[in-house]
């Protein structure tokens, strides 16, 4: 049995922060790359406090930098005044043994005169860790300053105090490229076009990671220009990744991946399956995990009754898992609000490494494995990624039984069977009309996700009773009047939850409940009532697009569309999100104007309601009004108290009034195709949780405004920044208080100025 392994223990002077051992500080030649704005605000964060005891944490992926942003700060001037120790703490350390690490701290701070320490807690690999090893710290008579890096952001935010959370990005394509001109230099760079032209590739290849970057300059200025060595490593990068050889980052990687649960490890692997930097639908990936058989129902216990979470909602739990775990990312908006994720280029290198290790993904690309024999990729592997359709897959498929079969790209594939098959995306491919495969007889298919041209699914759908998802995708075409048919007994399948058939399909309506379907996504007939959507009393996503049938025309003119009837919303009481779609120039009614109390998301499209409408929707997130309203005049929506994204899409809107206590939680504001509006409302200012303002295709006079509220933002910023003014404001300030500390940007897309 291996002794126990301690954290090892550093104390530097100030001049000399490059720290020896196996596990350094820093990887090398990174101080370009973080802009001086992390450091002022690391420091203020961390110094800028009268608090005994303030813990600062800097969260980021394994060599993104956060090492060197933290030896930058211990080396500062005004961490000068502290008594410091660095402490750099070993991935596998488990933290049982601790009196000799606070025998060295006691000792080295306990001669401190003014009690004043700063302590660096570097690369943190856990909660426990770091509750250790604060422990072993001196008394609370003393001041103290700690600072810690990890890659994991639970144990970031769960150590440090609100606001004391430092979160790395990566690089930008431009400061990308400026550290990598660090080391080599532009001006020899340009003694040849071709190796501009790689130098760009292999940079654009790191996806903004400092250390990628360093460790790829690194090796061409090794080079001397030769172009042949330039060719073999931008190949190497392409194919094994810029960091293939770092021993001491794969090692970080392969003890994050092994920290997690059996059931996450998976989950995480199947990132691998897709392309590299491919943004993943967060619905469609939750699907597949359970189609997988990946989630599995838990029961929640507590005073005298016990709940059983929905796979979807306990799907959302894994990938929240794993985006605290640092190892996904995901849009910004949170928890169901999220519309896509994926992992850096770094982990999707290391994920292909190890399903491959295990058997599990064989992964067919264009420009790395065309002409290699195909002996290469037979093996039983479990799922089947194929990014170009340019060999001969019947000889690859008749020497695999794979669970999954996902196509990103292609034209044409042979007709072969699966008979193990789970999951099938043809989504991707781009000619084929009839099935490619034989889906018939498929007694394990549970996902399926098909093309908006493709004819069979009648067929396939008839023959396969376990399907859980069925998905028809490509996006959102004008509505149209022709459409592919299904019949009734698609509400047959017994375990369907999730039916998506957007714009593309009519389908007869069910003769029973169906009590498991959670998603549905379709063309309706305009005359359903409440009575049909009862049937439907579980459903929690509800997309509707009502075709462009016109009622017969008694008279010479034009015909109109009949009324569409919204009165059946308020029967789905489970309902969070409602989208819906009907055709310019249609009428619509809604007498109840009562919407499911759980609705977090709600989008209208041209459906022309009117104004003065009761809204209750307290718990809603996203709201977004493409013509949802006629009249050229908007008053108050109401109090939305916890929306968080507006967007705003009204050819014929010129004003439109806002309350100063409307949207208290708003952050994001969207204003689309308003082409008659005056200007956004100054009240829009005092929103003190409001980041963006965005405007697309708007008069200059929208832009003008949205401009105003910037500057008005920055001139509370200075104000409140003022310690006389700080110290003196007053309750009736403070929304203007909060506004002033929430940057907000601007962002203008395509300015309209002629109408005619």
């Amino acid at each position: 049995m291996a002794s126990e392994t301690h954290p090892s223990i550093h104390w530097l002077k100030p001049e000399n922060v490059v720290l020896s051992g196996p596990y350094s500080p820093c990887s090398p030649n990174l101080e370009d790359q973080f802009n001086e704005d992390a450091f002022n605000e690391v420091e203020k964060m961390l110094f800028h406090t009268s608090a005994t005891k303030n813990i600062v944490s800097i969260v980021g992926l394994s060599g993104i930098g956060k090492t060197t942003l933290a030896k930058r700060v211990y080396g500062s001037d005004m961490a000068d005044t502290y008594a410091r120790a660095w402490v750099t703490v070993p991935q596998e350390y488990k933290g049982n043994t601790l009196s000799q690490l606070k025998e060295k701290l006691h000792k080295h701070f306990g001669g401190s005169y003014e009690k004043k320490c700063f302590l660096v807690l570097d690369d943190i690999p856990n909660a426990r860790a770091l509750a250790n090893i604060l422990t072993c710290l001196p008394n609370d008579s003393f001041k103290i300053r700690i600072l810690l890096t990890t890659q994991f952001n639970t144990v970031g935010s769960d150590a440090a105090p609100i606001g004391n959370v430092h979160k790395m990005c990566i690089l930008d394509p431009k400061r990308s490229w400026d550290l990598f001109c660090k080391k080599l230099s532009p001006k020899e760079l340009t003694r040849a076009p071709k190796f501009v032209e790689i130098a760009q590739h292999v940079v654009k290849e790191c996806e903004g990671l400092p250390r990628s970057i360093v460790a790829v300059a690194e090796r061409l200025s090794k080079c001397s220009y030769i172009l042949k060595e330039w060719k073999k490593i931008e190949k190497e990068v392409d194919t094994l990744g810029p960091l293939y050889n770092d021993a001491e980052h794969l090692s970080k990687l392969t003890l994050s991946y092994n920290q997690l649960p059996q059931h996450l490890k998976v989950c995480f692997l199947y990132f691998a399956i897709y392309p590299k930097g491919f943004k993943i639908n967060v619905k469609r990936l939750i699907k597949i995990w359970i189609a997988e058989g990946f989630v599995r129902q838990m029961e929640c216990k507590g005073s005298g009754w016990q709940l059983v979470k929905d796979l979807e909602e306990e799907g959302y739990c894994y990938l929240d898992r794993l985006v605290h775990s640092g190892l996904v990312a995901i849009s910004e908006w949170e928890h169901k609000m999220t519309n896509v994720c994926w992992i850096h280029s770094s982990l999707w290198d290391f994920c292909t490494r190890q399903t491959k290790k295990e058997g599990l993904l064989c992964a067919v690309y264009t420009r790395k494995d065309l002409g290699l024999p195909l002996d290469m990729f037979v093996n039983s592997c479990r799922w089947l990624s194929l990014y170009s359709h340019r060999l001969d897959y019947y000889t690859l498929f008749t020497t695999n039984n794979p669970r999954s079969l996902l196509f990103f790209q292609g034209d044409y594939v042979k007709s072969v069977s699966f008979k193990l098959l789970r999951i099938v995306d043809l989504s991707a491919l781009q000619i084929f009309k009839t099935v490619p495969l034989h889906l018939r007889d498929l007694v394990f298919l549970r996902y399926l996700c098909v093309p908006p041209w493709f004819e069979g699914l009648d067929d396939v759908v008839s023959n396969n009773q376990n399907l859980q998802t069925i998905i028809v995708c490509g996006g959102e075409p004008q509505l149209r009047t022709g459409h592919f048919h299904l019949s009734f007994r698609i509400w047959e399948l017994p375990h369907l939850r999730h039916l998506e058939l957007g714009n593309y399909y009519e389908v007869d309506p069910p003769n029973r409940y169906i009590e498991q379907l959670q998603t549905l996504s379709w063309v309706s007939p305009t005359h359903f009532t409440e009575e049909e959507y009862w049937k439907f009393s579980n459903l929690k996503y509800l997309k509707v697009f009502y075709k462009g049938a016109f009622e017969p025309c008694s008279s010479p003119g034009p015909c109109r569309n009949p009324t569409i009837n919204l009165d059946y919303i308020w029967c789905l009481s489970k309902l969070e999100t409602l989208k819906v779609i009907v055709p310019a120039n249609s009428m619509t009614n809604l007498e109840r104007s009562v919407f499911p109390t759980r609705l977090k998301k709600l989008r209208l499209s041209w459906t022309n309601l009117p104004m003065k409408l009761p809204w209750v929707l307290r718990a809603l997130k996203v709201l977004k009004l493409e013509n949802a309203f006629s009249g050229q005049v908007w008053g108050s929506f109401g109090r939305f108290s916890d929306l968080e994204v507006l967007l705003i899409e009204a050819t014929n809107l010129q004003k439109w009034e806002v309350g100063s206590s409307d949207f208290p939680e708003l952050k994001h504001l969207i204003l689309r195709r308003c082409y008659c509006l005056e200007d956004i409302p100054f009240q829009v200012h005092l929103i003190g949780t409001l980041e963006t303002i965005k405007v697309e295709q708007c008069p200059p006079c929208v832009v003008a405004s949205a401009m105003k509220i910037q500057e008005e933002r920055k001139w509370l910023w200075k104000k409140t920044n003022n310690p006389v003014e700080e110290h003196n404001i007053s309750r009736a300030r403070l929304i203007r208080y909060i506004a002033a500390h929430t940057p907000l940007t601007v962002v203008v897309d395509d300015v309209i100025h002629d109408f005619s």
